[in-house]
């Protein structure tokens, strides 16, 4: 792929989704899936609607993604923020400075419709393989609600408005 490019996944897409060795990309998922991998990516923006199974992000570093899965498992992945609704606290493994805040994000108006039970603040249910300890895990935190990304980039929002998608400023107490 093209260093900067902005991707729409294609309606002919099947109804799983890997996303690999991109750079500095800006991607929109405007549909339901079954799986999506992000996989050996930097620098990259991923917006997505609702995942009926899991999303998987793999070896990618300096990225923000916002999705709703039912599942998502992070592994080997460092400083990436992730605004995240699912059925399950978020999983990672061999990860670094990873960051989670509530979705926040509507679709030509509506949020995506989940084909399973959200589970109330599960994006700050993080299990983290790794770390057994007690004590508070270094490898992630929750992000404050005024350091949320609140727009798309620059070089995408024409695109985003086209796809209808709107992020929202999450409510001082989602966190």
């Amino acid at each position: 792929r093209t260093p900067g490019a902005v991707l729409v996944l294609a309606d002919d897409v099947g109804p799983q989704a890997t996303l690999e060795d991109l750079e500095d990309c800006v991607v929109f998922v405007p549909r339901s899936l079954q799986t999506l991998r992000l996989v050996k990516s930097a620098r990259c923006h991923v917006f997505a609607q609702a995942v009926a199974g899991p999303m998987y992000v793999i070896h990618c570093a300096d990225c923000h993604v916002r999705v709703m899965p039912r599942q998502l498992r992070i592994h080997d992945t460092t400083n990436t923020t992730f605004h995240v609704e699912s059925a399950s606290g978020p999983i990672i493994e061999a990860c670094s400075d990873v960051r989670f805040a509530p979705y926040a994000a509507t679709w030509n108006g509506a949020a995506p419709e989940a084909n399973f039970k959200i589970k109330k603040d599960a994006w700050k249910d993080v299990k983290d393989f790794k770390w057994l300890k007690r004590e508070k895990n270094p490898n992630w935190d929750v992000l404050e609600a005024s350091t949320f990304l609140a727009e798309v980039p620059a070089a995408a929002a024409a695109r985003a408005a086209e796809l209808g998608l709107a992020l929202e400023a999450a409510e001082e107490d989602e966190c």
